[in-house]
C-alpha cells in the first residue's frame, strides 16, 4: 500500500528523531503513523526496536509480537523477538520463534 504525504512526510521526521536517539519524540511520531494506519509494520517495528534499545524488554516483546500479528512472515521481528527470549532465559520460546522465523524464509 502507498503511502500518503503526510505518512511520507511523518516517517521521515520518525526517522531523524530515530538517529537522534531522540526515542521519545520518534515513538510520538510513530504512534501518530500508527493513527493513520493501524497495520503500519515499519512503525510497529520501529517502536519495538525503541523499547529493545532502551531496555523495556517486557514493551519490546509484546511489539514484536504485534508485528508478527499484522505479518507473520516479518523475519526481522522472528529474529529479534527470538534474540530477546534467547537474552531473558526463555530459550524454548526463543527457539519456537526461530523455527517459524527460518520457515518462512
Amino acid at each position: 500500500m502507498m503511502k500518503s504525504f503526510e505518512q511520507e512526510k511523518i516517517s521521515k521526521k520518525a526517522k531523524v528523531a530515530f538517529e537522534n536517539r531522540e526515542y521519545n519524540k520518534a515513538i510520538k511520531f510513530y504512534n501518530e503513523l500508527l493513527e493513520i494506519d493501524a497495520r503500519d509494520v515499519d512503525a510497529l517495528f520501529n517502536i519495538a526496536n525503541i523499547f529493545h534499545l532502551t531496555g523495556e524488554i517486557s514493551k519490546a516483546i509484546k511489539a514484536f509480537k504485534k508485528v508478527l500479528e499484522v505479518r507473520p512472515d516479518h523475519t526481522d521481528a522472528a529474529v529479534s523477538l527470538s534474540v530477546l527470549f534467547n537474552d531473558i532465559g526463555q530459550y524454548e520460546e526463543a527457539s519456537k520463534i526461530f523455527q517459524i522465523a527460518s520457515q518462512k524464509v
